[in-house]
């Protein structure tokens, strides 16, 4: 018991801004034992229904509601879309690199901006592919030896664009024909099976929440890990990028170097040609990994949920499993199969 130096009165203008106490992981409302409170508050308090321990002034003050360069937490007055933001969003992908970095920053009570949690995979991996396309259509005008006209180029680089990026199931000639094929070559055989294990996590613990109460956690805080723990997907787009801005070197090499210009499609793809054939596997493995570490922390730290442990082992578990069906459910690991 003892007065709080960074916890307002009940009655501070920035705690009626912020609306009523709420329990930071299951919401409930600790506007009761707030309003006990005669000339001092406690420093930290217990939540009755999932007895969740935390601080009052993380639940009174609005500046602790917010992490500085947090996508989510732009502040007053920004834009919604613009460098800035691409700027935050790009900081917060680093900090999900290092998972117990992400969750030392980003905790429970702060604030939940939906829009921008949504959109901050989208505009990241948006922006990394148009750099992409950009870097396509510097390397068609410099490959032509920029004597054609931009028209051309960019004509040049949207068809090599639009092929590298239908990954086999759609192509389209110099034409503009377009030709279909039923199955997607050039997906890596384990995107999807990951994109599974990714999906059956937060729905796991949805459900254990609902139905069992092994877990008293909002929603949104499943949401908020669920969108951060794809986090894997941004290399291959930074992956995608760096093969573009190279292709830009190399042709400007051949161009203007060596003086024998090489077709731009040998080019596109140098970066597949110089690694080995198991990277693609041990990026599948890494992502695993990394996903598995990613959800230990949502769990025992993010969410501080009860009996961490076996929820982690129940919810990685099952994922990886639906993920590893996928896996032998693809056409090439039934042929590689037998």
């Amino acid at each position: 018991m003892g007065v709080s130096t960074e916890c307002p009165p009940p009655d501070d203008r920035s705690a009626r801004e912020a609306g009523p106490p709420l329990c930071p992981r299951c919401g409930y409302d600790q506007s009761g034992a707030a309003a006990r409170w005669q000339s001092a508050c406690d420093l930290a308090g217990t939540c009755p229904e999932c007895g969740l321990r935390f601080e009052w002034a993380d639940l009174l003050c609005e500046r602790r509601a917010r992490v500085p360069g947090f996508v989510e937490h732009p502040g007053h007055g920004r834009a919604w879309l613009g460098a800035a933001f691409l700027w935050r969003a790009l900081r917060t992908w680093a900090w999900t690199v290092w998972p117990p970095r992400f969750f030392a920053r980003v905790r429970m009570h702060h604030r939940v901006s939906l829009a921008r949690m949504l959109l901050w995979l989208p505009a990241l991996c948006a922006a990394m592919y148009a750099a992409a396309a950009g870097c396509m259509f510097v390397g068609a005008f410099v490959q032509a030896g920029g004597v054609a006209p931009a028209a051309d180029a960019l004509e040049r680089a949207a068809i090599e664009t639009i092929n590298d990026s239908a990954v086999g199931v759609a192509s389209v000639t110099p034409r503009w024909t377009a030709l279909f094929r039923p199955v997607a070559r050039h997906v890596p055989v384990w995107l999807l099976p990951g994109l599974a294990a990714w999906a059956v996590a937060p729905l796991l613990l949805l459900a254990l929440s609902d139905t069992r109460r092994l877990v008293k956690v909002r929603p949104v805080h499943v949401l908020r890990a669920a969108v951060y723990g794809c986090a894997w997907v941004v290399p291959l787009f930074a992956l995608r990028l760096a093969n573009r801005a190279g292709m830009v070197v190399l042709v400007s090499l051949d161009r203007w170097v060596f003086g024998s210009p090489r077709a731009l499609y040998v080019r596109t793809h140098w970066l597949g040609a110089l690694l080995p054939a198991w990277s693609g596997y041990a990026l599948a493995a890494a992502a695993a990994v990394w996903m598995a570490w990613w959800w230990y922390l949502a769990i025992t730290r993010g969410m501080r949920l009860p009996r961490p442990v076996l929820t982690w082992a129940l919810v990685v578990g099952t994922s990886f499993a639906v993920g590893g069906a996928v896996l032998l459910l693809d056409w090439r690991m039934v042929r590689f199969l037998g």
